[in-house]
């Protein structure tokens, strides 16, 4: 109907976001709206493609669609998607930032806002409770409890990647994913009372959560779970993927000072000192790194629970 392969027009693909949900690497587990959006710009080679969404990429993954933005494939730094993901993925918020900036500097990315003639703001504060008070406290607590072991760790195991860089960022999302957990019971209240006035209730959220929701659904969390805290969920995930429990190899001045030795070597339990580092002393414990102080205290803070897939 449009001419195949010698098609050369526009191709608008309008509410694009649809088709954001292709599993890299199983076809089967991709929904059927991805793979015919994939599969109409490889049978259309010369088609001008148009990408239009409000919300057409909410994680790096939902790019697979987006065959024509010159990311990945022939006369790029990558050779599928697969391998644009992998090695993207593993920079960070920062690089996308710096991806999205590059895209609108290429001509490639156009985005613009709604306007704001004639509305009105009101800003509404939002008083905390004992109980909401103690869970910022308790959460301060546990940070603190965290940044010491993951201190320890970091000389324990001669880190020097960007595991502090990682805590900070972690940190940030922890506690404004916290703060915002507790204007949810305000928000409503005030969605309430505008729908008693006549009014239409409209709700900004700023993350959806559904990145944290996946992860514990495919770590066995169990889809019958109707709670979860995106707050303790970042705490997990920080934890899992950034705490040191490899030794590494020192560098060769330091390496050649001690006479060799300094292989790197895997600490089979979190609380394992790591003796061959000069200056630790392995005979007192309480220098030993150690996670299970933080995740104790993890698994007995009452962090708030909202609905899974709400980022509040």
């Amino acid at each position: 109907w449009c001419g195949g392969e010698a098609f050369d027009g526009t191709l608008i693909l309008d509410e694009c976001h649809k088709a954001k949900n292709f599993v890299i690497g199983d076809a089967d587990g991709s929904t059927k709206t991805s793979k015919c959006v994939i599969e109409l710009q490889t049978k259309m080679p010369k088609a001008r493609v148009v990408y239009s969404s409000a919300t057409g990429v909410t994680e790096l993954g939902n790019l697979a669609y987006c065959e024509r933005l010159g990311l990945w494939g022939p006369g790029s730094p990558f050779s599928d998607f697969e391998a644009f993901h992998k090695t993207v993925s593993k920079r960070g918020v920062f690089f996308l930032e710096m991806l999205s900036m590059e895209l609108k500097r290429a001509g490639a990315y156009v985005s613009r806002g709604l306007s704001f003639n004639s509305a009105e703001f009101q800003t509404v504060e939002v008083g905390l409770t004992p109980e909401q008070i103690g869970i910022y406290d308790d959460a301060c607590r546990l940070w603190h409890e965290v940044r010491v072991q993951l201190t320890l760790a970091i000389e324990a195991t001669n880190s020097k990647s960007r595991v502090m860089s990682q805590y900070w960022g972690s940190h940030q999302r922890f506690f404004r994913q916290l703060c915002v957990s507790f204007k949810v019971e305000r928000v409503c209240d005030e969605a309430k009372q505008a729908m008693d006035d006549g009014c239409a209730i409209v709700i900004g959220l700023q993350t959806t959560g559904a990145a944290g929701m996946e992860r514990r659904l495919n770590n066995g969390f169990g889809a019958g779970a109707a709670f979860l805290s995106s707050a303790r969920e970042c705490l997990i995930y920080f934890l899992d993927n950034n705490f040191p429990t490899v030794v590494q190899a020192d560098d060769p001045k330091e390496k050649a000072a001690r006479g060799g030795g300094g292989d790197v070597e895997v600490i089979g339990d979190y609380d394992c000192p790591a003796p061959e580092r000069p200056g630790y002393n392995a005979a007192n414990e309480e220098q030993s790194p150690s996670l299970s102080t933080p995740l104790k205290e993890l698994g007995t803070s009452a962090l708030p629970r909202v609905a899974a897939g709400l980022e509040v």
